[in-house]
């Protein structure tokens, strides 16, 4: 089979690829029978030739499975930004805590920055 820059388009490559796996199958399957009457041996061949059509679209079909992108999970993407926000606004109350501040100037604003980080968070996870 030629590499697929050899066709003009992506259907003229699925053609060949389609073809290229029912030939792949063929190989793989048990030989039909050979009836006496032509007519009898003609339509065994069809239906070998059927079956080989049919396990190349099933791999073209698992072909196209793989190389669909996950769908888009917005809760998983936000996970890691979740957590450092958490992470972020835990360690500024643990800071403030421990210097028993009363939150006024710069630690309230980190405080602010912090609680703001992780709504950011949350709202992108729950898609808002």
């Amino acid at each position: 089979m030629q590499p697929r820059s050899q066709y003009a388009t992506d259907a003229e490559f699925t053609e060949a690829l389609r073809d290229w796996f029912a030939g792949q199958a063929l190989a793989g399957l048990e030989p039909p029978a050979v009836y006496v009457g032509a007519e009898e041996t003609a339509k065994s061949h069809s239906a070998y030739a059927r079956r080989a059509y049919r396990i190349a679209d099933a791999m073209l079909t698992e072909r196209a499975k793989a190389a669909t992108p996950p769908t888009p999970d917005p809760l998983r993407d936000a996970a890691a930004e979740l957590l450092a926000a958490a992470k972020h606004l835990n360690t500024v109350a643990e800071i403030l805590w421990a210097k028993g501040d009363d939150m006024s100037g710069g630690p309230a604003d980190a405080m602010q920055k912090a609680w703001a980080r992780l709504d950011a968070a949350i709202a992108r996870a729950e898609g808002r």
